[in-house]
């Protein structure tokens, strides 16, 4: 008969050694799987990926579940009903970037409201109605209005704008000499 020696001391440290490793290794998430959700369609949750994506979602103040879980319903501002998101809620939340264009993105076919109020997402831009020659700008019309030659906008939402122009007239002058009339400039 053989009898085994065990050093208890070095057996215990391995264990608590592996313990300590285990428990300090950072837990790694795997990013949200469309194909896996169940709660809304793989298109709608696509389209929350791309927002997330495009307003640089890692650095929002609250980013709890996006891109983490496959229950894009829990995530942090977004509500759905009967199978679909109907409201994304993201305001004062430190987005940064641009909101995609939702016309793009028809899968948010039941969204119904989406407030996101940071003024770091809309573009603001200078129109400026510079006419060709013998025509002169008159007004703007659509989104911008008045008769200055530049409007500015801001980009929140599809906006139409009209620049008017017209063919200036122009009168003929004669002149007339009064001393050298020999000297005429034509």
């Amino acid at each position: 008969m053989k009898i085994k020696c065990y050093k208890p001391l070095s057996n215990w440290l391995s264990w608590v050694v592996l313990i300590l490793m285990i428990g300090t290794s950072p837990i790694i998430q795997a990013a949200t799987n469309c194909d896996a959700v169940t709660e809304i369609s793989k298109g709608e949750c696509e389209s929350l990926l791309e927002l997330y994506n495009s307003t640089n979602g890692a650095n929002w103040k609250n980013n709890s579940g996006w891109n983490v879980t496959n229950t894009p319903c829990s995530w942090y501002g977004v509500s759905c009903s009967s199978g679909g998101v109907i409201k994304i809620k993201l305001e004062n939340n430190q987005l940064s970037g641009s909101i995609p264009n939702f016309n793009a993105l028809p899968n948010l076919q039941y969204l119904q409201k989406m407030e996101v109020a940071s003024q770091v997402l809309l573009k603001r831009i200078i129109i400026t109605a510079t006419p060709e020659q013998c025509y002169k700008f008159t007004a703007w019309g659509g989104a911008c209005s008045g008769t200055s030659s530049s409007c500015r906008l801001t980009m929140d939402s599809n906006k139409s704008v009209t620049a008017n122009f017209e063919i200036q007239s122009f009168q003929p002058t004669r002149k007339i000499c009064h001393n050298n009339c020999s000297q005429r400039r034509t």
